[in-house]
């Protein structure tokens, strides 16, 4: 997964981003788009053009299991 720092990269805005349905639409919550590779990336969703987080699969596989375990 290409990493981006201030700006998202082409690639990054063309992916088709995620918010979950407990969020009720409001704008304070986390997104999450799933790479052709795989990996995962993670932006604010109100700052959408800022800074995004990429993860690879095993990384957030990891991260879900701990918090399917109450360890997040």
């Amino acid at each position: 997964m290409p990493r981006a720092g201030g700006s998202l990269t082409r690639e990054m805005a063309d992916l088709h981003w995620w918010k979950s349905s407990h969020s009720n639409n409001a704008n304070g919550c986390v997104e999450t788009a799933r790479h052709q590779d795989g990996s995962v990336a993670l932006r604010d969703s109100r700052n959408p053009e800022k800074a995004v987080l990429g993860f690879q699969c095993m990384e957030w596989c990891a991260f879900l299991a701990g918090v399917r375990k109450g360890l997040g």
